[in-house]
């Protein structure tokens, strides 16, 4: 038996591809850089996201102003303060990303709290369980990013890092 390099699953030996992702077995596929490969795994596609690289004196200088940029508004003091610098730059992106999808998913729940409140004792319920979700999770990325920022890790939020406001 041997462990498929994507998503750990065993499969039998001799076969070509993965039973659990769908990944290739072979050793030629090992060797690649992975491009194109989907592993079948939402969430551990989520959570594997690329890494940008950044100059090692670039990251020591500029780490504080990079976990800045996860705290709302502050995500102007890197781009003020360190405008050259890409890893500040990376996260000051993040940051801004972060602000916006926190801001907008406070309106959408906001509104739906509305609609939520003409439904007798599970709106309310209902509501508060969704604000707790949206909660959580905003908390969630915004500690991954400080984390990544700290660790000197310019890497992708999951979910809504991909997205460039700044170039």
């Amino acid at each position: 038996m041997t462990f498929c390099s994507k998503c750990g699953k065993q499969s039998p030996e001799g076969t070509a591809f993965c039973p659990g992702c769908g990944a290739s077995t072979s050793a030629e596929a090992h060797q690649q850089s992975g491009a194109g490969q989907q592993s079948g795994n939402v969430f551990s596609d989520m959570m594997d996201t690329p890494e940008v690289q950044c100059d090692q004196a670039d990251i020591e200088q500029n780490k504080i102003f990079a976990v800045c940029a996860y705290f709302g508004l502050l995500f102007l003091i890197p781009l003020l303060a360190a405008p050259n610098s890409k890893f500040a730059r990376f996260h000051t992106n993040q940051g801004i990303v972060y602000c916006i999808a926190a801001v907008a998913a406070g309106f959408v729940l906001g509104f739906a709290s509305v609609i939520f409140s003409f439904i007798p004792f599970f709106g309310w319920m209902l509501s508060g369980l969704l604000w707790l979700l949206v909660v959580g999770a905003s908390l969630t990325f915004m500690i991954l990013g400080i984390v990544n920022a700290a660790g000197g890790k310019a890497k992708e939020l999951p979910l809504i890092g991909r997205f460039k406001i700044l170039r």
